[in-house]
Order: structure tokens, then C-alpha cells, then sequence
């Protein structure tokens, strides 16, 4: 199988929880926010990952991270989703983002950044793929969120330079959050990683 990359626009912004809701959540994205995810601070972006599937695709939830199962020791997919009469895919997602220091985000990502950031989230999606235990999927994709067009410029060149056994079976796909801070934290209203 050949690599693909995608394309999609910014997301709107969450609900702040001091205020009336500004996304309307599908239920399935409602359902990953209420269940516990395996830790850090990515639980706002992954549901938003899949919201965006949800409304691009058609995307219907089938597992969160915590329900997936795999042989013990592996890396882990963050959801697995069906799209297009019954494609299965997992979707892993991360955020490209550089961290000035005492919690401020900002700057470009540099070109070994963003290789190394694929790199790593790749082997571990290929990882996950051969030890999933109760789900199979043919594809999974790898959802990048990016601070810049420069930034997601640098992301899809740095793809295109990685070896063709990381990239195999995972489509990149690039959403860019210029201005969107809150993406980068575990809940509404936070920039943290």
C-alpha cells in the first residue's frame, strides 16, 4: 500500500468551561471526552481529531485508546474509527508543537523536529498495528496538528523523506491550528503538554 497525505481545515474552537459551548460535540466525541484516555494531555486534541473525521468523513467511534487491546508491552493507537461503508482505520494523533519554556508555546518547527517526531509516532503506529488484539484495520492514520503552514510544510517534506517501511501503512494527515493554543493542552482552556 501506498502513503497518502491529506489536507483539513482548522477545527472551531472547544467549549471553555465557564461558557456556552461553541463546538456542538457528536456523541461519539462527547463519549471520548467523558472516558478516561492513557494519560498526558492529549484527550482535547484526540477528540477533536475525531470530530473533525466525524464531520469531514462520516467517521463513527468504534474504540477508544483505552478500549483497543494489545499484546503486552506495545505502543498504542489513540482511536480506531470507521468511514466510507465500513473502512476501519486507527488513528494516532500528536501535536507538532515547540515549547519556548516555562509553558509558553511558539517558534517554527524545524526540519530534524519534525523528522524525528514522524519517526518516532510512525514505528510506534506500525508497532500497534502488528500487536492490536481486538480490532483490525488495513490503514491507520496519523494525525498531525500543526501550530503554521510552515510548520505542516516541514511535517509533509519530512514525511516524504522517511523511509518507505515507516510510512507504509499510515496516511498523514495535517491540520493546522494557527491561533488555536488550546489544542496543545489536556483540557479546554490550557497550552500545555
Amino acid at each position: 500500500a501506498t502513503s497518502e497525505r491529506a489536507h483539513a481545515p482548522p477545527p472551531p474552537p472547544p467549549p471553555h468551561p465557564h461558557s456556552t459551548p461553541q463546538v456542538r460535540w457528536s456523541s461519539d466525541a462527547a463519549r471520548m471526552l467523558g472516558l478516561p484516555n492513557a494519560g498526558g494531555s492529549s484527550l482535547c486534541s484526540e477528540a477533536l481529531s475525531f470530530e473533525m473525521l466525524a464531520r469531514a468523513f462520516g467517521a463513527r467511534l468504534e474504540m477508544t485508546e483505552m478500549e483497543l487491546r494489545y499484546t503486552p508491552g506495545s505502543q498504542i493507537t489513540d482511536y480506531a474509527c470507521r468511514v466510507f461503508n465500513g473502512c476501519v482505520l486507527g488513528v494516532s494523533v500528536t501535536r507538532a508543537v515547540v515549547h519556548r519554556g516555562n509553558g509558553q508555546l511558539g517558534g517554527h518547527l524545524c526540519d530534524d523536529e519534525a523528522y524525528r517526531l514522524l519517526s518516532k509516532k510512525l514505528a510506534g503506529i506500525n508497532i500497534s498495528t502488528r500487536n492490536i488484539q481486538n480490532m483490525r484495520w488495513r490503514k491507520q492514520v496519523l494525525h498531525v496538528w500543526a501550530q503554521s503552514r510552515r510548520d505542516a510544510g516541514t511535517l509533509e517534506r519530512q514525511y516524504a523523506a522517511l523511509p518507505q517501511h515507516l510510512r507504509t501503512n499510515t496516511v498523514l494527515l495535517t491540520s493546522i491550528t494557527s491561533g488555536v493554543d488550546w489544542i496543545y493542552g489536556s483540557r479546554y482552556g490550557t497550552a500545555r503538554d
